[in-house]
């Protein structure tokens, strides 16, 4: 198969589309997906299923974010924040960090995301307002800037 190098925006990007354009150019004989300990199984799945062998292999563990005690004195005071989350798992943690007592406030946040299925998760959740941005600095910096303003 061609090399082809990343192409479109992180709007237009995911699992979805790596295996929408493998059955393009070709299912490969085996794969060997390199990754952290935990993620989609999505790939791996529909892969399989069209008979491909995946061999996964971790190689960083994914850590959550603990929120120190300074951390946690402001969540939950004033305004919400504008919250910034690139993958669903970043969401539970957030919202593990932040608390039920608090979840009203936190859900008022606007959040910006990079990938329409990280928004479809944040409205199940119950966030009302959430904007899809692009992942390159530029298009998350111009947003940011707006809010600034």
């Amino acid at each position: 198969m061609e090399h082809h190098g990343p192409h479109g925006s992180s709007l237009e990007s995911g699992s979805e589309l790596l295996f929408e354009l493998l059955l393009e150019e070709g299912l490969p004989p085996e794969v060997v997906l390199i990754r952290g300990d935990t993620g989609r199984q999505f790939l791996i799945d529909v892969l399989r299923d069209k008979g491909v062998p995946v061999t996964v292999a971790p190689i960083y563990k994914r850590i959550p974010l603990k929120a120190s005690g300074d951390q946690k004195r402001w969540i939950g005071r004033g305004e919400a924040p504008v919250v910034y989350l690139t993958s669903t798992d970043a969401i539970r943690t957030l919202e593990e960090n932040v608390g039920g007592d608090n979840a009203g406030w936190l859900k008022s946040a606007l959040v910006l995301t990079i990938h329409p299925r990280i928004q479809e998760h944040l409205f199940e959740e119950g966030f009302k307002n959430v904007e899809l941005v692009e992942s390159r600095c530029s298009g998350l910096a111009d947003k940011l800037i707006s809010l600034a303003e």
